[in-house]
């Protein structure tokens, strides 16, 4: 994931695994990095902001939605 505006990027948290095949590369304004988590409530993803700040975001999964 690539900072905004200049910034540093900001350091990845180390159980962050790489996006599947399948995943989206984004979601809402919000660019996907990684995988933190997965389970029959969907998938969390860790992510970034247009201003480089590091976010979680559940993506429900198709029983749920």
């Amino acid at each position: 994931m690539s900072a905004q505006n200049g910034a540093a990027p900001l350091a990845h948290p180390p159980h962050l695994r790489p996006l599947a095949d399948d995943d989206p590369p984004s979601v809402g304004p919000y660019s996907l990095a990684g995988r933190l988590a997965e389970d029959a409530a969907g998938v969390v993803y860790g992510a970034a902001d247009a201003q480089g700040s590091l976010v979680a975001v559940r993506v429900a999964g198709e029983r749920l939605a």
